[in-house]
């Protein structure tokens, strides 16, 4: 019955410091942060300008395949060409492609007239990555004219480029399966600004540890307990702790359960009771408040060290 007196006791105490009440108010407000900031979307896109010299369904063919294979680079048409160098010049886009007249017959046919022209800068560094992706499309859609020409038989075209399109399009020659199943945009990630409840909360623990035991210090230096018994004395000791550690390990549990991050919810349990263990283990070489007092900065500088650089890893 002493115990649960002295638990009531304790619990009245701590709260009634302003100090440990901004402690639990900071984890609060951390998770209140959290739960209401929306959600960003992180573009990774890298713009592509392409400036087509005529109207032709070669290059709008050519668009369809650029968004069947779903790459991070975001083509655009410009609508001339001093839009599309004015992008690349000021960053907007990585490079850009000029398409001349007739690039498309000319390219079928194998005439080196009409070269499709690149333009880009000195911080353009996936230019030729870019220049694969758009080629790949490029050769994709003409090939079928490509191969009619180079075979120049008329009577097998169609043959042909039912043959080419099978082996282009189908899916006997070559399939590609997500061994995950589902579609990753590369394009568009959704992702939650972290805010360090977890770690703080983690903080927040071991320091009411030691604010506990430094509370029993004091009060011992009063010669407060020395009538007690070694046993009885320790009780008190542990439960100054303990009423210390527990509502801020009970709000950083809500709170994580807020956030939804279940797993870390029983890290935080397991790790509130390292505290305890902790601070009573460090009571066995500091006895004076005095000199828990001055090594307590000291103490928690290398916890928030380490507990920020673990998260990081």
């Amino acid at each position: 019955m002493n115990f649960f007196n002295r638990f009531f006791v304790f619990t009245k105490r701590i709260f009634s410091r302003k100090s440990y009440i901004i402690m639990l108010l900071t984890i609060i407000a951390l998770t209140t942060v959290y739960t209401c900031l929306p959600e960003k979307k992180q573009s990774s896109q890298i713009r592509v300008a392409i400036y087509c010299d005529y109207d032709t369904d070669y290059m709008e063919e050519t668009f369809r395949c650029l968004d069947d294979i779903n790459t991070m680079y975001d083509f655009y048409i410009t609508s001339d060409m001093d839009h599309l160098l004015t992008d690349v010049k000021s960053g907007y886009a990585h490079c850009g492609f000029y398409i001349p007249d007739m690039f498309f017959e000319n390219y079928i046919t194998g005439l080196p007239d009409s070269p499709m022209i690149m333009y880009d800068t000195p911080s353009s560094t996936m230019s030729s990555a870019i220049s694969e992706s758009l080629f790949s499309c490029i050769l994709k859609v003409c090939s079928p004219e490509i191969l009619t020409v180079v075979v120049d038989k008329p009577e097998y075209n169609q043959e042909l480029i039912n043959g080419i399109t099978s082996y282009l399009y189908g899916d006997e020659v070559f399939t590609i399966e997500s061994l995950t199943g589902g579609e990753y945009n590369y394009k568009d990630e959704t992702y939650k600004i972290n805010i360090p409840v977890y770690e703080t909360s983690l903080i927040l623990i071991f320091f009411s540890s030691l604010l506990g035991l430094l509370i029993f210090m004091q009060d011992s230096e009063k010669n407060i307990y020395v009538a007690l018994s070694v046993k009885e004395t320790f009780t008190i000791k542990f439960t100054n702790i303990l009423t210390a550690v527990l509502p801020i390990t009970g709000t950083g549990m809500i709170c994580l359960l807020v956030m939804n991050s279940l797993p870390q919810i029983l890290s935080l349990f397991v790790f509130s009771i390292v505290a305890i263990l902790g601070s009573l283990l460090i009571n066995i070489f500091i006895r004076k408040s005095t000199l828990l007092l001055k090594v307590l900065p000291l103490i928690m500088l290398i916890l928030i060290v380490f507990v920020f650089l673990n998260s990081l890893i």
